[in-house]
Protein backbone atom coordinates (compact mmCIF):
# COMPACT_ATOMS: atom_id res chain seq x y z
CA UNK A 1 0.00 0.00 0.00
CA UNK A 2 1.20 3.24 -1.04
CA UNK A 3 1.07 6.33 1.74
CA UNK A 4 1.05 9.57 0.39
CA UNK A 5 0.45 12.41 2.74
CA UNK A 6 -0.17 16.28 1.69
CA UNK A 7 -0.06 19.35 3.72
CA UNK A 8 -0.84 23.12 2.18
CA UNK A 9 1.89 25.46 3.11
CA UNK A 10 -0.03 29.34 3.65
CA UNK A 11 2.03 31.98 2.19
CA UNK A 12 1.41 35.15 4.24
CA UNK A 13 1.54 37.92 2.02
CA UNK A 14 1.94 40.77 4.18
CA UNK A 15 -0.42 43.14 3.16
CA UNK A 16 -0.66 42.12 -0.36
CA UNK A 17 3.24 42.16 -1.52
CA UNK A 18 4.77 39.71 -3.74
CA UNK A 19 7.91 39.55 -1.73
CA UNK A 20 7.12 38.07 1.63
CA UNK A 21 8.99 35.18 2.63
CA UNK A 22 6.88 33.81 5.50
CA UNK A 23 4.86 30.73 4.89
CA UNK A 24 3.76 28.62 7.54
CA UNK A 25 1.85 25.62 7.63
CA UNK A 26 -2.01 25.37 7.41
CA UNK A 27 -2.30 24.32 11.14
CA UNK A 28 -5.63 22.47 13.31
CA UNK A 29 -6.09 25.17 16.18
CA UNK A 30 -6.42 22.84 18.57
CA UNK A 31 -3.46 20.70 18.37
CA UNK A 32 -1.67 22.90 16.31
CA UNK A 33 -0.12 20.38 14.18
CA UNK A 34 -0.20 20.24 10.44
CA UNK A 35 -4.02 19.38 8.55
CA UNK A 36 -2.84 16.15 6.67
CA UNK A 37 -4.47 14.89 3.86
CA UNK A 38 -4.68 11.55 2.09
CA UNK A 39 -5.15 13.47 -1.35
CA UNK A 40 -4.46 16.75 -3.22
CA UNK A 41 -8.05 16.60 -3.77
CA UNK A 42 -8.80 16.10 -0.21
CA UNK A 43 -6.60 19.15 0.46
CA UNK A 44 -8.24 21.47 -2.10
CA UNK A 45 -11.63 20.88 -1.25
CA UNK A 46 -11.10 21.06 2.21
CA UNK A 47 -9.11 24.02 1.71
CA UNK A 48 -11.76 25.30 -0.26
CA UNK A 49 -14.57 24.53 1.89
CA UNK A 50 -13.22 26.17 4.50
CA UNK A 51 -13.14 29.55 2.41
CA UNK A 52 -9.33 29.70 3.50
CA UNK A 53 -9.10 30.45 -0.38
CA UNK A 54 -10.78 33.64 0.14
CA UNK A 55 -8.85 35.04 2.78
CA UNK A 56 -4.74 33.57 2.22
CA UNK A 57 -2.86 32.32 -0.82
CA UNK A 58 -2.29 28.58 0.31
CA UNK A 59 -0.13 25.47 -1.83
CA UNK A 60 -0.07 22.03 -1.61
CA UNK A 61 3.12 19.79 -1.15
CA UNK A 62 3.07 16.19 -1.21
CA UNK A 63 4.75 14.94 1.89
CA UNK A 64 4.99 11.43 1.31
CA UNK A 65 8.54 9.56 2.76
CA UNK A 66 9.05 7.95 -0.33
CA UNK A 67 8.96 11.32 -2.63
CA UNK A 68 11.30 13.52 -0.35
CA UNK A 69 15.03 14.26 -0.11
CA UNK A 70 16.01 13.46 3.88
CA UNK A 71 18.67 15.90 5.39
Amino acid sequence: MITRIFIIIIWHQAGGRDDSQTYYTWNDEVTEAAKVFDSYKEAQDTWRSCGMNEIHAGFIIECSPKEQVWI
